[in-house]
């Protein structure tokens, strides 16, 4: 059973594996306005608990309402979030990856990567990953043969440029 509580913004940090790396300005002003006229958010953020520490959760799928909620500070309402305990690495990746799916658009390394990730994790071949995102074979055989041919540092120069921590 899934529990809903309202948590306070520094009980919450960014999953270590978000997909997403840029949080456009523009778009985390636009939704801390939206969660100060409101007073909080209206879709609850899903969350699973930090592993091996008390009170901290890290946020599977609403990192950018989680951006736009620190752009606040010390006005920032506890957010509404659902907790997921019990989520292997792989199920929290494999709901990061469905979840953006239409959110936004992600860079296609960073998306390829996640998938292999998965992959490398799991040792599932690309049908049973398919068939756990609902994502297309046919994307997965791509994204499959590009992260064949890349090396870790290949991919690492590629994304050298996204800022790697938040300043939310």
């Amino acid at each position: 059973m899934n529990e809903y509580l309202y948590l306070p913004v520094d009980c919450l940090d960014f999953h270590p594996d978000n997909i997403r790396r840029d949080y456009p300005e523009k778009d985390v002003a636009k939704i801390a306005d939206s969660i100060r006229a409101r007073g909080g958010v209206e879709q609850a953020l899903l969350v699973t608990p930090v592993p091996h520490t008390a009170d901290r959760y890290y946020v599977v799928d609403g990192n950018m309402r989680l951006a736009g909620a620190r752009r606040l500070g010390d006005n920032a309402p506890p957010l509404k979030c659902e907790v997921r305990s019990g989520l292997s690495p792989v199920q929290q990746h494999i709901i990061m990856l469905t979840t953006t799916t239409f959110h936004f658009n992600k860079n296609a390394i960073d998306e390829a990567l996640a998938y292999k990730k998965i992959l490398d994790e799991t040792g599932w071949s690309v049908r049973k990953l398919s068939k756990q995102t609902g994502i297309t074979k046919r994307l997965f055989t791509t994204v499959s043969y590009c992260c064949n041919w890349m090396s870790p540092s290949d991919s690492s120069s590629l994304t050298e440029n996204y800022p790697k921590t938040r300043e939310w």
